[in-house]
């Protein structure tokens, strides 16, 4: 049955990539340079916990889901907090651009999506349940048609977290940010959305930190993945 029709779909959102060291790798220093843990906080103290990936000087791209709650975002690499000050969205793509300071570190190169094919190797880097940096490899093995574009899949999970994380080509350019996970039967899908998209964000308007409404395309159910090899 395919995960379209299934009545068993369902979507979540993730932030580990994987419960055993064995899954993991040893991560690439320059590539993790790039990337940072995200801590949102509600007006209700509630946290939020997730990953970026710094695009540019003092922008870090994430998921909306994971910032959209907040009335406080502080972002943290090897001891030093970064306080974002404004922060633009796309909510409907799932991708949102923080402001900061300039954090003293390298900006990721982006890979547009019509540079890699199925099969391509990828590299997931990412701060699972906020502890410490993991890495894992896995491979794109599937588009799925969404608008303009496509939303990658990969063959290798990831947990509570690692939602914003980077996925790495083996060149070290950003081929997207780790989303969420759909379940069909027993079988779980990874999902990305592509780099492209966080271009797309970072034109928006950016706004002092405030929480905001509004569903992603994968929670509102406008998302069929329909494969595109």
């Amino acid at each position: 049955m395919s995960r379209i029709r299934s009545v068993g779909l369902f979507w979540f959102s993730i932030g580990l990539f994987c419960s055993s060291q064995a899954c993991a790798i040893e991560p690439d220093m320059q590539l993790s340079l790039s990337v940072v843990k995200v801590i949102a906080r509600d007006a209700a103290g509630k946290t939020y916990m997730g990953s970026g990936v710094i695009i540019a000087p003092g922008k870090v791209a994430t998921n909306c889901h994971v910032t959209r709650n907040a009335e406080q975002i502080v972002l943290f690499k090897s001891g030093h907090a970064y306080p974002v000050l404004k922060q633009a969205a796309l909510t409907e793509l799932d991708a949102c651009i923080l402001e900061t300071d300039s954090i003293p570190l390298p900006a990721a190169k982006l890979a547009l999506s019509a540079d890699f094919a199925v099969g391509t190797p990828v590299y997931m880097y990412g701060y699972p349940f906020a502890l410490g940096m993991r890495s894992r490899p896995a491979s794109i093995v599937a588009f799925h048609p969404y608008r303009a574009g496509h939303v990658l899949e990969i063959d290798a999970g990831f947990m509570q977290g690692a939602s914003g994380g980077g996925i790495f080509n083996e060149a070290g350019e950003l081929v997207g940010l780790m989303t969420f996970i759909g379940k069909d039967g027993n079988d779980f899908h990874y999902y990305v959305i592509p780099a492209d998209w966080l271009l797309k964000a970072a034109q928006a308007p950016f706004v002092a930190v405030h929480a905001f409404k509004g569903l992603s395309f994968w929670e509102s159910g406008s998302f069929k993945p329909e494969t595109k090899y």
